[in-house]
């Protein structure tokens, strides 16, 4: 098929169709307390896919990246349809002290860099809300956000797993579509990252001392 980018309003009219769809299923199964909620929400999930299809289309045009996977199920059942590299085995992920845990999480989307010579992606993470509690210079917040490290190791392992060749991670990003950001995009690279394995080694040695820390 030829390739087609998301247009505002070319497209629109599609995402208003799935989005009437899917919130009737919700609305038979979790009937709205009383029709004024139910189009207060309706107008807002509206909002959230004009915002995501016009940033979207503009990513797309600036960009060479494309999407390649789409809910990616890794160490758990699809959800759906699921991609090429879905797997129900859990993904080991080596920690700094030598150690190994096994990860699981579903993938909103990982793209696939264009104009690079050894495969390179981009994972994205969707986000409705807000986003205080990421910050672009302090990625792992005392070990409250791991996510991005988390995800970044689970699909570069399965990915060359996959692939039997190397490839490389070029970001993790969230994407807010929502009211409050309004489309914004918080990225890190493989070096902001780096300390990942370090700070989940912390964390995963809390519980066998018998530490169980408050935080907020």
């Amino acid at each position: 098929d030829e390739e087609q980018y998301p247009k505002h309003p070319d497209h629109l009219v599609q995402l208003e169709t799935v989005l009437q769809s899917r919130v009737q299923v919700y609305r038979d199964l979790y009937p709205p307390l009383s029709e004024q909620v139910y189009q207060t929400q309706l107008a807002e999930f509206s909002r959230i896919i004009r915002t995501f299809l016009a940033e979207e289309g503009r990513y797309y045009q600036e960009t060479l990246n494309r999407p390649v996977y789409l809910e990616a199920s890794l160490g758990m059942r699809s959800d759906g349809d699921g991609s090429d590299i879905d797997t129900d085995k859990p993904i080991p992920m080596r920690l700094a002290d030598g150690s190994t845990v096994r990860v699981r999480g579903r993938v909103d989307r990982i793209d696939r860099v264009g104009g690079t010579d050894v495969p390179s992606y981009i994972i994205w993470d969707y986000k409705t809300g807000s986003a205080w509690k990421y910050d672009q210079q302090d990625p792992f917040r005392q070990g409250r956000v791991v996510q991005p490290a988390v995800y970044m190791s689970m699909v570069d392992h399965r990915l060359r797993e996959a692939a039997k060749r190397k490839v490389a991670m070029a970001q993790f990003g969230f994407f807010f579509p929502g009211r409050r950001e309004r489309g914004r995009r918080i990225q890190w690279t493989p070096d902001e990252l780096s300390a990942g394995p370090r700070v989940i080694t912390g964390l995963a040695n809390i519980v066998p001392h018998g530490a169980f820390l408050a935080t907020a």
